[in-house]
């Protein structure tokens, strides 16, 4: 009771501060009530040009009553010295009570487009009431009022900056994370996306590209988390660069304690290049949640080479929930090569896991990427994501596994994603195991040999009733000018549950076409999953065809 009093005290006098002047001296006055004492109010009289905050409550919310600016710094630079407890009064009186930029109730200034340093931060909003500022230049942005209010987004990232002898007077920044929305309620600001990369006359980067900024939590209680910032690019035509590798892509917030789901994840950037290996940015994984769906993954992008090996980003994870669906993994990126060198491959990206949950939904995973590769080079699809597990509820389906084109180079489609609850030692009590991805398909139309992907394999049912999943399809096989083309096998059908649990059917296998005297091989059905006391076993999947 005293603890709750005390802070009932300092909460009442906070509420009542009020700036009675601004100027080169100003002074504020704090009124609280003190029932413990008298009945008559207390005066404390606190100059703002005084070294210390006499006030007993000040230290605690001083992070809360003084903007952005003075308490963080835009990622990827210095932090700024921190300001004396006279500096940060000072900056206190010279915010309105009620109004924009108001510190008990108004909303954040944005950042100027013009700033530095410190200053690229969002101003956060009031105590009670007012969403935050935006940042500027790769600064985060403002925090959400202390009990209601939503979070500014970051700042785009800059390019790094140089004067005129060619000398290094900035490096590049990063976007700038989100602020968080407020303690009862407000949703998280969205974090700013990375700079690109840049390239001098000869091939020399000079700017490398950035990742996206961290999306800002959702209020403590209530609220969605931000989304994270996309990435980076790293797209060039200069011939003399070597190699190509895109920035990652921001990581979701938090979505709110009591309700909220997560963010989704950042997108990577896209990576091009003419002589080297590209590689595309990889997504940020998704929020998590303890009363709400956690955010999805973001997705992988493209990259892309001419004579040399691309390379998709892998897909974000999927955030996890407590109480709630796990967030769905992002998808792989696309990759593309046009080497006239077989030892050169475009190599899909792979899909991201989907988020756990304990009660609900696992998230499904997420997709492969294609692999596109013309002339000479190889091609891979990426594989699909695993599906996310489920304490009490259906894990998450496998992804898809991404599919594979090539001229006369060889192309093999990607293998779907395990069905959730697959983890070796990961068998839940209750709950359904999740589907296996069907695999990606493969062409090939200029003499090379086609494989489609294995089909993912069902997760396991829960040891109580739990019944196991279905295993994905193999994924088709065709070929159009003499090579062979084998159908891809049929995943697995997951375990039944130990008592009762029925065993999960096993997929089909993947067809197979080939034209001018290629061979072709149609994909074996996955075996049936094995069914518990008392459980039906699953059946076997049917074998491809040949066309």
């Amino acid at each position: 009771m005293a603890r709750s009093k005390e802070m009932f005290v300092r909460f009442a006098a906070l509420a009542s501060v009020a700036a009675v002047e601004v100027g080169t001296v100003a002074t504020a006055s704090v009124i609280a009530a003190t029932p413990a004492r008298s009945a008559r109010a207390a005066v404390h009289l606190v100059s703002v040009e005084s070294t210390s905050l006499t006030s007993p409550f000040a230290e605690r919310t001083s992070f809360w009553l003084f903007d952005g600016r003075e308490v963080g710094s835009p990622a990827g630079q210095t932090a700024a010295a921190k300001p004396v407890a006279g500096a940060r009064a000072s900056a206190v009186a010279a915010r309105p009570l009620i109004g924009p930029g108001g510190w008990l109730i108004g909303d954040g200034a944005n950042a100027p487009a013009d700033c530095s340093g410190s200053d690229c931060n969002g101003q956060n909003g009031g105590l009670l009431w007012g969403n935050g500022g935006n940042g500027a230049a790769g600064g985060n942005g403002g925090n959400g009022g202390l009990l209601f209010g939503n979070g500014g987004d970051g700042g785009a990232g800059v390019q790094a900056r140089y004067n005129e002898q060619a000398q290094l007077v900035s490096p590049a920044v990063a976007g700038g994370n989100g602020g968080r929305g407020g303690l009862f309620l407000g949703q998280g600001g969205n974090g700013g996306n990375g700079a690109d990369a840049v390239y001098s006359e000869d091939a020399v980067m000079i700017s490398a590209a950035t990742v996206g900024g961290r999306g800002g939590s959702g209020g403590a209680i209530l609220g969605n988390g931000g989304f994270g910032g996309n990435g980076g690019n790293n797209v060039t035509e200069n011939e003399g660069v070597t190699d190509a590798v895109a920035a990652l892509g921001g990581t979701g917030g938090r979505g709110g304690l009591l309700s909220g789901d997560g963010g989704r994840g950042g997108d990577g950037g896209s990576a091009e290049v003419v002589n080297g290996d590209a590689v595309g940015g990889a997504g940020g994984p998704g929020g998590t949640a303890t009363f709400g769906n956690g955010g999805a993954g973001g997705n992988g992008q493209t990259g892309k080479s001419t004579n040399g090996d691309g390379s998709g980003g892998v897909g974000g994870s999927g955030g996890a929930s407590i109480i709630g669906n796990g967030g769905a993994g992002g998808n792989g990126g696309n990759a593309e090569s046009a080497s006239n060198s077989d030892t050169h491959t475009a190599r899909g990206g792979s899909g991201g896991r989907g988020g756990a949950a304990v009660l609900g939904t696992g998230g499904t995973g997420g997709d492969g990427g294609r692999g596109n590769a013309s002339v000479s080079a190889q091609s891979l699809g990426g594989d699909g994501g695993r599906g996310g597990r489920a304490d009490v509820g259906t894990a998450g389906a496998g992804g898809l596994g991404g599919n594979a084109s090539s001229d006369t180079g060889n192309a093999h489609g990607g293998n779907g994603g395990y069905g959730g609850n697959n983890l070796v030692g990961d068998i839940r009590i209750f709950g359904t195991g999740g589907a296996g991805g069907a695999a990606g398909t493969a062409t090939s139309s200029g003499g090379g040999q086609a494989a489609g992907g294995i089909g993912g394999p069902g997760g396991p049912g829960g040891r109580i009733g739990g019944t196991g999943g279905v295993g994905g399809a193999g994924g088709d096989a065709s070929t159009k000018s003499g090579g062979d083309a084998t159908g891809g096998r049929g995943g697995s059908g997951g375990i039944g549950g130990e008592l009762d649990g029925a065993g999960g059917n096993g997929g089909k296998g993947g067809n197979a076409s080939a034209q001018q005297g290629g061979t072709a091989t149609a994909g074996l059905g996955g075996g049936g999953g094995r069914g518990g006391r008392g459980g039906k076993s699953g059946s076997e999947g049917t074998k491809g065809s040949v066309g």
